[in-house]
């Protein structure tokens, strides 16, 4: 995150469920639905 000219690391966990699709022979994202945000400290 950048605010008044400096930088902020964040690290965050999620619970997600993704939808793919073929889209010209290859499988792409179409939907993600966000089930769940954490925010961990780093290590």
């Amino acid at each position: 995150m950048v605010q008044w000219g400096h930088t902020h690391m964040r690290t965050n966990q999620y619970d997600a469920e993704l939808t793919l699709a073929r889209i010209e022979a290859q499988r792409k994202i179409a939907d993600i639905q966000i089930l769940q945000e954490q925010r961990v400290t780093a290590p």
